[in-house]
Formats: structure tokens, C-alpha cells, sequence
């Protein structure tokens, strides 16, 4: 199973939501899951900021060699879960997938489930 995080520059949110996911994966299931993030308006390569990552390690996850990725359709397609930080980011993946209606129908079912915002720091 393949999962993504997605918020706007992938250097606070996603990364530590990402970080932490697979932190608390069971071993069983660590060889099964991946975990993944990207950002809809990331600078590509760059560090994540000092305070997600020392939020981060006080969970012990370590997200220290994440670098920011710009999110991109084949990683929407290649995604089997989609986990949006907030309402704006679900729009976007929309239009990027307009033809996807597998995972737009994904994505849809994942909004209706999601009942909070993450909100940008």
C-alpha cells in the first residue's frame, strides 16, 4: 500500500505526518506500507524547516534527510491513499486527476472522512 501526505510546500505538515506515520507503523506492516509526501507549490529539494523536524524527533521520527517534493500526477496515480492537510489541497489533486476517476473517487471518500484541518504553521 502506497500512501501520501500532501500539503502546500512539503517542508512542515506532510513531512512530519509522514515522518510519524511510519513511525507508528507496525513492524508487520513496515515492509508492506509506504509512506510518502509531497507538496502542491513545494520548492523541490528543500530542507524541511528547523521546527517540524525538531517537532518531529520529539516523536521519534526522524525526518532530518526529507527533502521537499513538488507533488506530481504519477505520484497522485501510484498513491492507494491520498491524505490531504487541509480542503485547498483536495481541490487541487482534483483538477490534476480530472480524467482519474478512480481516485477521484478515492479522494472523495477521503474528504467526506476527514474532519479537520491541519493547519500551516
Amino acid at each position: 500500500m502506497n500512501i501520501l501526505m500532501v500539503c502546500t510546500g512539503n517542508i512542515c505538515r506532510s513531512p512530519m505526518a509522514e515522518g510519524l506515520l511510519v513511525q507508528l507503523l507496525p513492524e508487520t506492516l513496515k515492509d508492506r506500507v509506504t509512506v510518502e509526501s509531497a507538496g502542491t507549490h513545494a520548492l523541490h529539494g528543500a530542507m524541511d524547516e528547523d521546527f517540524a523536524i525538531k517537532t518531529a524527533a520529539a516523536y521519534n521520527a526522524d525526518i532530518t534527510g526529507h527533502r521537499a517534493r513538488l507533488l506530481g500526477i504519477n505520484m497522485l496515480r501510484n498513491a492507494d491513499m491520498i491524505i490531504t492537510m487541509e480542503k485547498g489541497h483536495l481541490k487541487i489533486i482534483k483538477i490534476h486527476l480530472i480524467r482519474q476517476e478512480k481516485i477521484i473517487f478515492k479522494m472523495i471518500a477521503i474528504a467526506v472522512a476527514m474532519l479537520i484541518t491541519v493547519s500551516d504553521p
